[in-house]
Parts: C-alpha cells; structure tokens; sequence
C-alpha cells in the first residue's frame, strides 16, 4: 500500500488527462490528416501539416460543463520565418467532433480544422 501511495504521489494527475484525436487541417484546397495527434491538458502540441505550423492547446471547458477550450494559432513557413495566418480560442462540445472555422487575418486565407475524438 505505501508502494501504491508512493507511486500516485510522483505522477501527477493532470498526466492523464489528455486527449487522442484525429486531426484534420485544409487551407487553400489542400488537406492534410493526423490519425493520431496527443493532447495533453493545458500544455501546447505543435503539428506540422506541409509548409504550416498548427500549435494547439486543449483544456477542459470554462464555460460549459462538457466542453473543451481549444486555444490555435496557424503559422506559415517560409525558409526560416513563421508568418501568423490566423489565431484564436474555440470551445468545442464533447459530442466526438469538433470543427474550427478560423478566420485568416488580413491577406491571409481561411483555415478549417476539424478534430475528432478518439477518446476523452
């Protein structure tokens, strides 16, 4: 029992809270899919998608009981140099798939991403 105690003690239980999702990006009629992208609570995860850069945070919902508050930014890349596309905060319902429709900033395209639960 102090084994068991000792052991729930160096794990904290934030740890198991993330999420696996199916991932998919479009941006200027290409697409692009992850099978299997991590999430991890209210830590970043960067995904790379050809020449663009989705960071994406995931965090149980504020505002509604079942929801999730998903935090994006969309970046191009370009040799060396990210350019921002579009960034922002979503919250999404826990109904197994969500879609984000984000506005590109000026000059900048519109992106789609949709994200569908493998488990919660």
């Amino acid at each position: 029992m102090k084994l068991l105690t000792l052991l729930m003690c160096l794990f904290s239980f934030n740890a198991f809270a993330n999420w696996q999702m199916e991932v998919a990006f479009g941006i200027d009629g290409e697409t692009w899919k992850i099978d299997h992208a991590k999430f991890v609570e209210a830590k970043e995860t960067e995904l790379s998608f050809g020449n663009y850069v989705v960071k994406m945070t995931v965090k149980k919902g504020t505002t509604e009981e079942k929801g999730l508050d998903v935090s994006y930014s969309i970046n191009e890349k370009k040799g060396e140099k990210l350019t921002l596309i579009s960034k922002g905060v979503e919250n999404l319902l826990d109904n197994g798939k969500g879609e984000i429709f984000a506005k590109g900033e000026p000059k900048q395209p519109n992106t789609i991403i949709t994200l569908k639960f493998k488990n919660i």
